[in-house]
């Protein structure tokens, strides 16, 4: 986790906001709030600790939200007092990596917060005591912890496992002499048989870790009870550690009240219910015929492979979260199974699919490893995906949320992009839907729903990328967004059952529009001009808006610059002549032709106002004071040209032709990628004025091209020269 980069960190503020592994502050919030944080980050288990991002501002309450770098004034004097806090105020010494970047022209600082040590659990507030000082990490804030949080804190402390907790009220009596035969069967069948087989049954308990000694009153531990308890002990003792087992007809949840659906409470010793569950799932998969090569007669298969299916059930009971007082649930729909138990992964959905372990459990895996029912490799995964995937089937989708403490893993019984599939997505030909968004909405289709974290799985793309593709989908009517931060998701759009009627149908306003890469590229250049308030209104902007609405959007945006029609088209992804015959009319702008190119600009009321607002920006061509800081950065930049570009650069005069100022710049970025900061450094000019001015206008000509071509807005965009991209990242 300490690897993260700061353009990672931005990318996830922006796309994602805070985060369970992140949170942003302003230069000024360190005080007790950072303190909360510090001792969150340390606490809270498996996360591997956290970051903060120190002088950044959020600059809307509301979605859609927007960031801006504030900057630290004296960075030097944060992470001290930061190295200070860490060292001093809690219950142990905590060493933050602490780094500065320099963004935008201002300094940010990134502090990493590593998880603390099991031992050394909790890490709480020493001035506040245990009780009021101790903060874990739920979702994106800070949680005072509970006293059921710290019993698990400590519990790590002590370095056993919640399963290995004696149950008062229990003894041998309460154990199923059906459960030890059963495991005594399967270990001998085992290679590895060895001197367990020759215990009697109390000592065999006690070297599993099921009983607290080898006495007939001995107290059963968790996973004694859970793996070898007669039905009656389980449900006296621990009622809603059971498996619901529901059988829905159709793939939706409960779809429709009317329709019939079926359900089966399994409870008893885990060893001998599930290879009862295992059948039960099994033989509600559709299967297909198989018939091998010199074989005589066919052999059925379910379409989900048999090996998957006792992965993902063994997993679910092995590793769910006993604390947790919730059954586990399989719930077969017609076209998959979901498995869905208490207790989120241990493993951070990044490495989700990688060989390792970390089990919340230890006895539990390490028997049913003994009788050949799972494995202590951390293998279940990766596992299920090979085998998906070789089957021809969708990979296993998974959902872990620490902030419900719960785990679910989706299996589709379904060839993926089969013959079927690719008939359907015939319909939304016109579109010009890319493979990955292809995949998206066969997902869609059946599960209903879809997320950031399916996207990515399904197609093994990123976090940002899975962002801009779902938006993409959403403003094509295709999905619909619902929740809000990193609950998220995409239900079907009003669009998604058009089918081939979905050109024909909408009309002309409203009709989606279907960019080309370099609309794309265009469509960012333009976002990247207008300020933060048109920008958030562009985003809310609903398909059926009113004249007025578009009106104003459109006065607000001219109001930044001169635009043309087929612009505004593109920022407000409706078709242009209805732009050009029903709003522009009434918009109040005035229009100028420059080189056979009508550009539409503010009206005199607007322009007064643009006017007002620019009073107080520098003239552009002035020299402006520059800090010491500034001055050691422009003799670096200065170091890195050559003679020929710095005796350009030099020779400027304050009002200069665009022609020969666009040609220095091509000149500076083709030595190196430079940000607009530092090109209005090396000009004398005013950064904003180059973007707008003569950045763009390159961009457009394509002499130059972005360094973060799918992020426009990002704190450090530079600008390469065409023949230079190759190393602009």
């Amino acid at each position: 986790m300490s690897s993260r980069s700061f353009d990672d960190l931005w990318t996830m503020l922006v796309e994602s906001d805070e985060s369970t592994r992140l949170e942003a502050k302003t230069a000024s919030q360190t005080g007790k709030s950072i303190a909360e944080t510090i001792s969150a980050f340390s606490n809270e288990p498996s996360l591997g600790g956290g970051y903060l991002l120190l002088g950044v501002e959020r600059t809307s309450p509301n979605p859609p939200i927007h960031y801006r770098i504030a900057g630290v004034p004296d960075p030097d004097k944060i992470q001290s007092e930061i190295a200070s806090q860490c060292r001093d105020m809690f219950s142990v010494p905590i060493r933050p990596q602490l780094s500065v970047h320099r963004v935008e022209g201002e300094n940010v600082v990134v502090a990493f917060i590593p998880e603390a040590d099991d031992h050394h659990k909790p890490v709480f507030v020493k001035s506040r005591g245990v009780h009021n000082g101790t903060f874990r990490r739920v979702g994106p804030t800070d949680q005072r912890c509970t006293e059921d949080d710290l019993a698990i804190l400590f519990q790590l402390k002590r370095g056993s496992s919640f399963d290995e907790t004696p149950l008062d009220g229990t003894s041998f009596s309460d154990v199923d002499p059906k459960a030890i035969e059963s495991y005594r069967r399967a270990r001998s069948a085992h290679p590895s048989a060895d001197e367990l087989l020759e215990m009697d049954d109390r000592s065999l308990l006690y070297a599993l870790g099921a009983s607290e000694n080898e006495g007939i009153s001995s107290r059963l531990t968790m996973a004694g009870l859970l793996l070898f308890g007669k039905q009656a002990s389980l449900r006296r003792k621990l009622p809603l550690a059971r498996i619901d087992y529901i059988r829905v007809e159709g793939a939706a949840w409960m779809a429709d009240p009317e329709a019939g659906y079926s359900s089966i409470e399994y409870r008893g010793p885990l060893l001998t219910i599930i290879p009862k569950l295992i059948n039960q799932v099994l033989e509600g998969i559709p299967v297909a015929f198989s018939l091998r090569q010199n074989e005589v007669h066919r052999e059925d298969l379910p379409l989900i492979p048999k090996r998957v299916i006792r992965e993902a059930v063994v997993n679910s009971l092995m590793h769910r979260s006993y604390q947790v007082h919730q059954p586990v649930q399989v719930i077969q729909y017609s076209n998959r199974v979901e498995i869905k138990n208490p207790g989120y992964s241990l493993i951070p959905f990044e490495r989700l699919g990688e060989s390792g372990s970390r089990s919340r459990n230890n006895i539990i895996p390490s028997t049913l490893h003994d009788v050949g029912l799972a494995e202590n490799k951390g293998t279940g995964i990766p596992v299920m995906r090979k085998v998906m995937e070789k089957a021809n089937l969708t990979v296993p989708v998974i959902e872990t949320d620490r902030v419900k403490d719960e785990f679910r893993l989706r299996l589709l019984s379904h060839h993926f992009l089969g013959e079927p599939d690719i008939q359907w997505l015939s319909q939304f030909r016109s579109l010009g839907l890319s493979p990955m968004e292809a995949r998206a909405l066969i997902m869609l289709r059946e599960t209903k729903e879809i997320d950031n974290a399916t996207y990515r799985q399904i197609n093994q793309t990123d976090a940002h990328t899975a962002s801009i593709d779902l938006r993409r989908l959403r403003d094509l009517g295709l999905l619909e967004t619902r929740g809000g931060g990193s609950a998220v998701h995409y239900v079907e759009g009003p669009n998604f059952a058009l089918g081939p009627e979905l050109n024909r149908q909408l009309r002309p306003e409203t009709r989606p529009v279907v960019l080309s890469p370099s609309q794309r590229q265009m469509l960012s250049a333009l976002r990247q001009e207008l300020p933060e308030d048109i920008l958030d209104s562009i985003d809310r902007l609903k398909k059926k808006a009113s004249r007025e609405v578009l009106s104003s959007i459109i006065r607000g945006a001219c109001a930044a610059r001169p635009m043309t029609v087929d612009e505004l088209g593109l920022l407000l992804s409706r078709n242009p002549s209805h732009i050009l015959k029903r709003i522009l009319p009434d918009a109040n702008l005035r229009s100028e032709r420059i080189n056979g190119i009508v550009y539409y600009g503010a009206g005199e009321a607007t322009k007064r106002r643009k006017k007002q607002r620019s009073d107080a920006k520098p003239a552009i061509g002035v020299t402006v004071q520059l800090t010491d800081q500034q001055r050691q950065e422009l003799r670096s930049l200065r170091q890195e040209l050559p003679e020929d570009v710095l005796s350009a650069i030099d020779g400027l005069k304050k009002r200069t032709q665009p022609e020969v100022l666009q040609d220095i710049i091509l000149e500076i970025c083709s030595v190196r990628p430079m940000t607009s900061y530092e090109i209005g450094l090396l000009l004398s000019r005013n950064p904003e004025h180059l973007r707008n001015r003569n950045l763009r206008r390159l961009l457009f000509l394509k002499k130059l091209t972005y360094t973060y071509p799918d992020e426009p807005r990002h704190p450090k965009q530079g600008y390469a020269t065409v023949d230079n991209q190759a190393g602009s990242r």
